[in-house]
């Protein structure tokens, strides 16, 4: 994992959306209850929800099982502070 991915500056170069889907994505709520409450489409989320993964090094092929991927960027998180 790139050490700078997941420093506190990827927040300052983020938009708040995609701030907002990373709290409430590691919150626990589904990309389409994510979508409704900010107003803006699932397909977005999606996307959005991809680029935390990426800035954060967590691939699918490494984690192919959806949970343990998850759980890995919630553990990312936490190590970073953001949790």
């Amino acid at each position: 994992r790139d050490a700078g991915r997941s420093s506190p500056a990827w927040f300052c170069n983020a938009d708040a959306t995609l701030v907002a889907v990373f709290g409430l994505y590691l919150a626990g709520l589904p990309r389409g209850a994510i979508a409704a409450r900010l107003l803006c489409s699932e397909q977005l989320v999606r996307n959005y929800i991809s680029e935390i993964y990426g800035r954060f090094g967590v691939t699918q092929a490494e984690w192919p099982e959806r949970r343990a991927r998850l759980e890995r960027l919630r553990a990312l998180a936490r190590e970073a502070g953001y949790l």
